[in-house]
């Protein structure tokens, strides 16, 4: 919270407590190191302040020039350090380009909010400590320096876009060439699959370089495509291989659910989703073919899906399921028991026409549904010595005609089925949002 106004409008009002943090970052400085530092000390034999939990090193530190002028210019506070042990000299050296860019943050509370650890027997007799009770943050960057003597160094503090050289928009667009950092947090490639600058593949990290070329983009992040069993309810994902896979990554593949990702990794097989399967890769369960139509009654038609292969008795190799209602599941393929060539025959005298069809009678019987060639979809009449007669003859073939029928017992039995999904997994980065680097016009990739 802010220090409230009543706190600084009583008649007594507690000591302001200024504190200092300065933030290196790894990308200019080479280390990502954090100094806390305070003018003075606690009241406890002399220590260092502690604030919000962190000890503020005894250094002597002024800064001046934080007064907003309101007319239109920002501050540029001055801040000289003590240089008398040569301390400051020392942390420039070992910078490779000083302390430029580095992050200041002045802070400021009373004295009546500062942790206990400050007094003698850890009590704060001046109030009650609040490490959320502070003015308003003032962030400011090293600008330059201004001087560096035996006894002071002095730098200039700017605002982030205050600072000398910097344009906007920051960072300038060009064409087919990627400037983010490879492999870093906005790139979002983290993959152990490492390729050189041409995009071929090699399997040392050590030679794994980005080209910056969109086609490096499309390499890295096309999909990961994988092999594995699912069973539904359950989290885990048997797969052919794990390798180049890292939790957080989007999963599709049939039985897995919607917005399914990798939530960690077993083993060089195996994997734990985010989200139970909804089918299983491979199910058996009891059902009965129908004799009319390409459908079949299932027992439990909430464990299937679109997709699923069935096989089984009466069930043409490759039939899939194309719909799922209730209990009822269309088949791409409608089941039958024989089927056989045939040919039509037309007996014609005077008015009256007598249709038969020339076929082998193996396997037949009267009463079975027959259907085929010219729209025939029927039952079995009578049964001759070589020939059969139908119930009806569908767009009536003329004398001669090749027919391919199929039979199918009028009331099939149940019987048991296997249903198969496709194993075929695919994995994308998180969310299934390609980064695709900072090239103009790209924006974000969907595949």
């Amino acid at each position: 919270m802010t220090v409230p106004v009543s706190d600084l409008q009583a008649i007594a009002p507690s000591a302001v407590i200024e504190l200092f943090e300065l933030e290196l970052n790894t990308l200019q400085h080479g280390v990502a190191d954090t100094y806390r530092f305070h003018a003075g000390s606690s009241l406890n034999s002399n220590g260092e302040v502690v604030w919000a939990g962190n000890s503020y090193l005894r250094f002597p530190v002024e800064a001046d020039g934080f007064d907003y002028s309101g007319n239109g210019q920002l501050p540029r506070p001055k801040m000289r350090v003590s240089n008398i042990l040569g301390t400051i000299t020392a942390l420039l050296l070992s910078l490779p380009d000083g302390l430029e860019a580095a992050k200041v943050t002045r802070i400021r509370t009373l004295a009546r909010y500062i942790d206990g650890a400050n007094f003698p027997g850890g009590t704060n007799p001046y109030g009650t400590p609040d490490s959320t009770a502070e003015f308003p943050r003032e962030i400011y960057y090293v600008d330059r320096k201004v001087t560096e003597t035996r006894d002071v160094v002095e730098f200039e503090l700017a605002a982030a876009f205050d600072l000398a050289g910097v344009r906007a928009p920051k960072r300038q667009c060009i064409a087919n060439i990627c400037q983010w950092v490879y492999r870093s947090a906005e790139c979002g490639y983290g993959e152990a699959a490492y390729y050189d600058a041409n995009n071929n593949p090699v399997s040392s990290s050590s030679l794994d370089v980005c080209g910056k070329q969109l086609n490096s983009c499309k390499t890295r992040f096309d999909s990961i495509r994988r092999t594995g069993t699912v069973t539904k309810g359950s989290t885990a994902l048997t797969l052919n291989s794990t390798a180049g896979l890292v939790a957080g990554q989007s999963i599709y593949g049939v039985g897995v659910a919607t917005g399914a990702t990798i939530s960690s990794i077993t083993n060089n097989t195996a994997l734990v989703m985010s989200a139970a399967a909804t089918v299983s890769t491979t199910q058996t369960q009891s059902a009965t073919p129908s004799a009319t139509a390409a459908s079949m009654t299932v027992t439990t038609g909430a464990n299937l899906q679109v997709g699923l292969s069935v096989s089984g008795t009466y069930i043409p190799d490759g039939t899939t399921v194309t719909a799922i209602s209730s209990n009822t599941a269309t088949l791409s393929a409608r089941p039958y028991q024989l089927v056989k060539s045939a040919t039509a025959v037309v007996f014609r005298f005077g008015i009256s026409t007598t249709r038969s069809i020339t076929i082998d009678t193996t396997g037949l019987s009267v009463g079975m549904r027959v259907f085929g060639s010219n729209g025939i979809d029927t039952t079995i009449a009578t049964i001759g010595s070589g020939s059969i007669t139908l119930a009806s003859y569908g767009s009536n073939p003329a004398n001669g005609t090749v027919l391919t029928l199929y039979f199918m017992p009028p009331s099939p039995s149940a019987a048991t089925y296997t249903f198969t999904a496709s194993n075929a997994m695919t994995f994308r980065t998180t969310d299934n949002v390609l980064p695709f680097g900072s090239f103009p016009g790209i924006g974000t990739f969907f595949s």
